[in-house]
C-alpha cells in the first residue's frame, strides 16, 4: 500500500485491499472490546481518586493522590464537556488510547517480525485479561502505556524520518500521564539523543515538556494552596506507600504480571517468546536498540515488582504491551512466519476466552463497595440522614456525593467517617445509616436494616485489588466510640463486642417512647463497671457478677439528638497470657424497642414477651404443635397488650381443633376481623391498630369455645380458643426514621 496515509495500514506490505480489510477489522476488533464494555463504575478507588479531584483537586486529601498525574488529570478535563460523569470521561479516554495503540505496537512489532506476525502479537496483549479489563477503567496505566509506545515507535523510523520534537512530547505525555514511570521515559529519551547528536534538534522538545512539568507543578501548587502543602503531600504519600511495601509479599501465581496474563499457563509461553524475542532484537536491529528494549523491560520489571504493589494486575499493564511486539519477535525466531502467527494467533484467542467472563462481569456489575455507596447515600437523601463511611470506603461516598450536588459537596447528605479511622470522630447529629466493608467493626442494628453487597467471581477475583468486595449498608447501628475490638461471635453464633475503660456506644436519636435493651458482661474483676447516659449514670454492674441485662428507659433516651452510652471502669482485665487486650466489658443484643419501632416476637415464650413488654390473659401453657413448632392455646376470651403506635399487627394464629373456631378479632371497641373459622394450619391475621394514650393497643381474640373432654376427645378438660404462636407489629412509615425503608 502507498500514499500519504500508508502509516494507518497495518499490513503495508499487503495489496490496498487487503491492507484496509485488516486493519479495519483489527481496529474495529479492538474498539468493539472497549467501547462496548465500560466498567460499570469503579472497581477501585484510585478510579475515584482521578474522577473526583476533577471537580474538585484536592492532592492532600487524595484527590487525587499525589504525584497528581497532571497529564492524565488534563486529559480528564478535555473530556468533561462530551460526558455526564468525570470518570466516564476517563474510561472513554483510556478505551480509545488503548485502541490507538495497536499502531506504534505493530510498528514496533515490525522491527523483529513479519507485519501479520507483529499484528497478532500486538492483539495478543491487547485481548489479555490484564490489559484488557484495565483499559475500560479510569486508570492512568493505559493511556501512559500508549504514549511511551508511541514514542519508542518513533525512535524506530529512518534517521531523515525522526522528529525529536514529537518524540520527545510523547515521552513527556507519558511521564505526565503517569510520572511513576519516568524511568522509562528517561531511557527512551537517551536513546533519542544517541541517535540525534545534535542539542539544537533536541531543544525545542525539551523546552516544550520542561515547560509542561513546570506549569504542571505550578498549577497544582496553586490548586493545593502552596509549595509547602504541595511537598508536604507528596513527602506524606511518599511515606505511607513505600512503608506498605514491606508486607507486600507474594508468590509467582500472585503477581500482578502473572494474573494479567491468565495465570501461570498463559503467562509462561509469552514470557518465554518475549524472552527470545529481547535477544533477537539486538542480532536483527541494532546493538543500541537491543540495550534500548532490554533497559526498557528492566526498569517496567522493577517497577512492577519493587516500587508498587506487585500483586495488582494494573501496575503490570505496560509490561504487558510491551511483551507484545517482544513475543511476536521471539516466535519467529524459533518458527516460520506462518507457524509463528497461528501460535500467537492461538494464545491470542486462548487470552481472550479467559479474559472475556470477568471483563462482562466488570460490565454489567458493580463492585460491591461502590454499590453500597451509592445505595447508602441514596437511602440517607431519602430519608435526610446523615452517613457514616468507613475510610477505605470514603473516596467512593466523597465521588459520589460531588455527582448528588452537580460537581460541588451538597450539604446534605451529611458524611462522616466511621470512628474506626484514624482520624478524630467527627460525631453525628441525626439519624444515620453506616456503609462499611468491614462488618465485623458493628453490631448488628439497634432496630432492622442489614443491606448486604459482596462476591465477585472465580475468574474476576484474581484481577480485583481483593478489596470493597464485601460491604454492608446498616441502618443506625449502635457505633462503638473508644475502645473496641472487631465483632466476635459465641458458640450459639450471637455476635458481641469486647470494649475497654473507655469504651461507648453512640445510638441514633429514636421515636418518642423507645427504650433500649441490651446484655452486659463484665470482665471478671473487682473494679464495678458503670453505665451512663449522656454523661448522667444509670446503673453500677458489679465486675464479678456476671451477666446482666440492662435496660435503657424511654425518658432518658428523649430528644431529636444522638445518645451517648458509656462503660466506663476504673480497671481492664486481660483475659490471659496468650491474650493481653485490656478488656472491660462485652456488649451483645443492644435493641431498640417501643410503640413506633417495628418489633416481632414469639408470644409463647415468657422471655420474648418481657424483653418486647406484651401482656398476655387468657392462656394456657405453651406447647409443641407438631411441624407447626411451638404455640400457646388460647383461652375462648383472651386479650392481648402490645406497645403499638399506627401501624398493623400481624398474628400468627390457627385451630388445630374438630370444630370451626369462629374467631373475632377486635382491636379497642372495633372488629377488625372475623367472625371466620381459623384453619388447622398457621395463618397470618394483619389489623390495624391505633395505640392509646400510653403508647399500648389492647388486642381481644374471641373464639367458639372448645373442650376437647366433653367433645368426647380424651380427658382434656380445658376451655380452649385458638393458638397464638407469634406477633409482630409494623408501624405506619414515618420517613424522619431510616429504618422506614
Amino acid at each position: 500500500m502507498k500514499g500519504r496515509f500508508r502509516w494507518l495500514c497495518l499490513l503495508p506490505e499487503a495489496s490496498a485491499v487487503a491492507g484496509i480489510l485488516t486493519t479495519v477489522a483489527a481496529a474495529a476488533l479492538v474498539a468493539w472490546s472497549r467501547f462496548a464494555l465500560l466498567a460499570s463504575g469503579p472497581w477501585e478507588w484510585d478510579e475515584t481518586l482521578f474522577a473526583r479531584g476533577l471537580m474538585r483537586f484536592e492532592l492532600a486529601a487524595h484527590f487525587p493522590h499525589p504525584p497528581g498525574f497532571p497529564g492524565w488529570m488534563a486529559i480528564g478535563h478535555l473530556m468533561r464537556p462530551f460526558v455526564r460523569e468525570p470518570l466516564t470521561g476517563l474510561q472513554l479516554a483510556s478505551a480509545l488510547l488503548s485502541v490507538a495503540s495497536l499502531w506504534p505496537l505493530v510498528a514496533l512489532g515490525r522491527r523483529v517480525a513479519p507485519p501479520i506476525v507483529a499484528l497478532v502479537g500486538a492483539l495478543l496483549v491487547l485481548l489479555a485479561p490484564g490489559p484488557w479489563l484495565h483499559a475500560v477503567r479510569g486508570f492512568s496505566s493505559t493511556p501512559a502505556a500508549f504514549f511511551l509506545l508511541l514514542a519508542a515507535a518513533g525512535l524506530t523510523v529512518e534517521q531523515d524520518r525522526l522528529r525529536p520534537t514529537a518524540v520527545t512530547l510523547a515521552i513527556a505525555a507519558g511521564v505526565l500521564v503517569r510520572p511513576q514511570l519516568l524511568p522509562v521515559g528517561a531511557i527512551l529519551w537517551l536513546a533519542l539523543a544517541d541517535r540525534v547528536r545534535s542539542p539544537r534538534r533536541l531543544a525545542p522538545g525539551v523546552l516544550l515538556s520542561v515547560a509542561a512539568g513546570v506549569l504542571s507543578l505550578v498549577l497544582m501548587a496553586r490548586a493545593e494552596g502552596g509549595w509547602d502543602l504541595l511537598s508536604l503531600a507528596f513527602a506524606d504519600h511518599a511515606t505511607r506507600h513505600f512503608s506498605r511495601l514491606a508486607h507486600n509479599a507474594a508468590g509467582i501465581a500472585d503477581l500482578g504480571l502473572v494474573v494479567s496474563l491468565g495465570g501461570p499457563a498463559g503467562f509462561l509461553p509469552i514470557a518465554v517468546l518475549a524472552g527470545l524475542g529481547l535477544l533477537a532484537w539486538g542480532r536483527r536491529r541494532s546493538r543500541e536498540e537491543g540495550a534500548t528494549a532490554i533497559l526498557v523491560v528492566l526498569a517496567l520489571l522493577a517497577e512492577v515488582l519493587l516500587l508498587q504493589n506487585r500483586t495488582y494486575p494494573r501496575y503490570a499493564v505496560p509490561l504487558v504491551l510491551a511483551m507484545g511486539p517482544l513475543a511476536a519477535g521471539g516466535a519467529v525466531a524459533v518458527a516460520p512466519p506462518a507457524i509463528a502467527a497461528a501460535a500467537l494467533a492461538g494464545l491470542a484467542a486462548w487470552q481472550a476466552a479467559t479474559a472475556w467472563p470477568p471483563v462482562v462481569e466488570q460490565h454489567s456489575t458493580r463492585l460491591p463497595g461502590w454499590n453500597a455507596v451509592v445505595v447508602g447515600l441514596d437511602i440517607a437523601r431519602r430519608h435526610h440522614t446523615d452517613v457514616v463511611v468507613e475510610a477505605g470506603l470514603y473516596p467512593f461516598a466523597s465521588y459520589r456525593l460531588f455527582l448528588m450536588g452537580g460537581g460541588r459537596e451538597p450539604e446534605r447528605p451529611r458524611l462522616v467517617l466511621s470512628p474506626w479511622a484514624p482520624e478524630p470522630w467527627e460525631g453525628i447529629e441525626q439519624p444515620y445509616v453506616v456503609v462499611t466493608d468491614t462488618p465485623r467493626r458493628y453490631l448488628p442494628p439497634i432496630v432492622r436494616g442489614t443491606l448486604r453487597f459482596g462476591g465477585v467471581s472465580d475468574a474476576l477475583l484474581p484481577l480485583t485489588q481483593r478489596r470493597f468486595l464485601e460491604a454492608e449498608v446498616l441502618v443506625a447501628p449502635p457505633l462503638p466510640v473508644g475502645t473496641w475490638w472487631p465483632v466476635e461471635t459465641d458458640r450459639s453464633g450471637r455476635p458481641f463486642m469486647w470494649g475497654s475503660t473507655d469504651a461507648a456506644l453512640v445510638v441514633s436519636p429514636l421515636p418518642e417512647g423507645t427504650w433500649l435493651r441490651l446484655r452486659l458482661l463484665p470482665a471478671h474483676g473487682p473494679a464495678p463497671l458503670h453505665v451512663t447516659v449522656d454523661g448522667e449514670p444509670l446503673l453500677t454492674v458489679n465486675g464479678e457478677g456476671g451477666w446482666r441485662t440492662v435496660v435503657v428507659p424511654a425518658d432518658r433516651l428523649s430528644g431529636p439528638a444522638p445518645h451517648r452510652i458509656a462503660f466506663p471502669r476504673r480497671e481492664a482485665y486481660p483475659p490471659g497470657r496468650s491474650d493481653r487486650r485490656p478488656l472491660s466489658v462485652r456488649v451483645q443484643g443492644v435493641e431498640a424497642l417501643g410503640p413506633r419501632v417495628p418489633w416481632s416476637a414469639a408470644v409463647w415464650d415468657v422471655r420474648e414477651r418481657e424483653r418486647i413488654g406484651i401482656e398476655l390473659e387468657g392462656r394456657h401453657a405453651p406447647e409443641r404443635f407438631g411441624t407447626a413448632g411451638m404455640g400457646i392455646w388460647l383461652t375462648p376470651h383472651a386479650t392481648l397488650t402490645v406497645p403499638a403506635a399506627e401501624g398493623r399487627l400481624r398474628l400468627t394464629l390457627f385451630a388445630p381443633r374438630p370444630v370451626g373456631s369462629g374467631t373475632t378479632v377486635r382491636a379497642g371497641d372495633t372488629v377488625v376481623f372475623g367472625p371466620a373459622d381459623l384453619p388447622a394450619e398457621p395463618t397470618t391475621v394483619e389489623i390495624p391498630v391505633h395505640a392509646d394514650g400510653n403508647g399500648r393497643a389492647e388486642i381481644v381474640i374471641d373464639s367458639v369455645p372448645y373442650c376437647p373432654a366433653e367433645a368426647g376427645d380424651g380427658t382434656d378438660r380445658r376451655r380452649l380458643g385458638v393458638v397464638l404462636t407469634a406477633v409482630a407489629f409494623e408501624p405506619d412509615r414515618d420517613d424522619r426514621w431510616p429504618w422506614a425503608w
